[in-house]
């Protein structure tokens, strides 16, 4: 499987792309904050118990390369 730089993802999601480094790898996505890796993208997702927008932090803490969220994320 071939890895994208944040940007590329970006156009594949019809995203908007927010911050500096949009060339920086996107390894693997995952929906759970603690499975995050070095260059991972962390999916925030809204559930029923939870808002996984307000794991992006802990997320970016433990090496995310990115977030996808459906709002701003402070």
């Amino acid at each position: 499987m071939r890895i994208l730089s944040i940007s590329e993802l970006c156009i594949f999601c019809e995203g908007k792309l927010l911050g500096p480094q949009t060339e920086r790898p996107v390894k693997h996505i995952v929906r759970d904050n603690r499975e995050v890796e070095e260059d991972f993208c962390f999916a925030a997702i809204k559930g029923e118990r939870l808002d996984g927008h307000d794991f992006c932090l802990d997320a970016a803490k433990r090496g995310a390369s990115c977030c996808i969220t459906e709002k701003l994320v402070p």
